[in-house]
């Protein structure tokens, strides 16, 4: 990639580069900033920030300005989650192989919710790959993660339902954390919560088949 000097720090910058903004940050200098329209399509608080002086704008000719519209979702950030989602299976993997697939639904804005897929081999396991989810870079913000054995298609929505709320039992599936606090979530002064739901069957604390059982009749 070609590089070019830029006009007024001492840094080097794409020279494809659409749109290039210099400057400098003062890290004691802190303005009040917000609320803002969010991804979640709630309004996040207004905090204090740092504040960027511009000292020179440089651009191509007819340049390009990126952008996605934030609003009720889904919105155009929904498909690039999901993109997300599908990148990052492959390197969750590589730290918890026992992941078979997850799921962050749109409507779970993608950090609030993480439905997971294992392969379960011992008892406590799916706290195991839960813990490691969080310690996961950015999927620390994870406010849900419900994990599921393998033959339940996380991707259906309506199987992990049925699934999920035919089975579970919160007195041995059920945990909670503190979480750090994000702006996108809830105010400053009420740190967000993490909640983990643990719906791999098991039986005196052993993995266990679940009886297939047929239709209801009328």
């Amino acid at each position: 990639m070609e590089l070019v000097k830029c006009e007024t720090v001492d840094l080097e910058v794409p020279a494809s580069a659409e749109i290039v903004l210099e400057g400098y940050v003062k890290l004691d200098e802190l303005r009040t900033e917000g609320p803002f329209g969010d991804h979640t399509g709630f309004y996040s608080l207004e905090d204090e920030y740092p504040v960027f002086h511009v000292t020179c704008i440089t651009h191509r000719k007819n340049p390009i300005y990126s952008t996605t519209i934030v609003g009720k979702p889904p919105m155009e950030d929904a498909w690039m989650g999901k993109a997300v989602e599908r990148i990052f299976l492959p390197l969750m993997k590589l730290t918890l192989p026992e992941i078979v697939d997850v799921n962050l639904p749109v409507e779970g804005i993608f950090h609030n919710l993480m439905i997971v897929s294992i392969r379960k081999s011992y008892p406590g396991h799916a706290r195991k790959v839960m813990n490691g989810i969080w310690a996961l870079g950015q999927a620390m913000f994870t406010k849900c993660i419900v994990v599921v054995d393998e033959d339940v298609n996380v991707q259906d929505i309506g199987d992990v339902v049925l699934k999920v709320f035919n089975h579970i039992d919160l007195s041995a599936t059920y945990n909670s954390r503190s979480a750090r606090w994000t702006p996108w979530t809830t105010p400053r002064v009420f740190p967000t919560s993490a909640l983990r739901w643990a719906l791999t069957p098991r039986a005196n604390g052993r993995p266990r088949a679940l009886p297939v059982r047929g239709p209801m009749r009328s």
